[in-house]
C-alpha cells in the first residue's frame, strides 16, 4: 500500500507539472498507480488492465508509458560494478575477485593469484 501511495504522489506531482486540469483524466492518480504496478508486478496485459479499469486500451498503454518514463528518475544513481574471476570448464566459479567500481578506468588485478600482492 505504501508503494501505491508513493507512486500516487509522484503521478500527482507529474500531472501538476504538466498543467493537467483536475478531473480531466480517466483515472485518478491512485487508480493509475494501481494500474502501473499491476502491469510491472504481475505482468498484467494492458488489454486486461483497460477492461478492469473501464478505460480504453489506448489509455491503458498511455498510462503505462507515463509510469515507465517517470519512474526511472526515482531510482538511485548507480554505476554498476566489475567482477573478475576464474571459472571451471562447466562454468562454476573457482575464484572471484571483489567487486570494483564500474567507473574504474584502469584494469583491475585480482590479488591472491600467482603470488600477486
Amino acid at each position: 500500500m505504501e508503494l501505491v501511495r508513493y507512486l500516487e504522489r509522484l503521478l500527482r506531482t507529474h500531472r501538476r507539472n504538466l498543467g493537467t486540469r483536475t478531473n480531466t483524466r480517466s483515472l485518478t492518480c491512485y487508480n493509475q498507480a494501481i494500474l502501473i504496478l499491476r502491469h510491472f508486478r504481475d505482468r498484467t496485459d494492458p488489454t486486461r488492465l483497460a477492461t478492469d479499469h473501464h478505460i480504453s486500451r489506448a489509455t491503458a498503454y498511455r498510462y503505462i508509458d507515463e509510469g515507465t518514463t517517470m519512474l526511472p528518475g526515482q531510482a538511485p544513481q548507480t554505476h554498476g560494478g566489475n567482477i573478475q574471476g576464474i571459472m571451471s570448464p562447466n562454468g562454476s566459479p573457482l575464484f572471484v575477485c571483489a567487486v570494483t567500481n564500474g567507473l574504474q578506468s584502469r584494469p583491475y588485478r585480482c590479488s591472491g593469484l600467482s603470488g600477486e600482492p
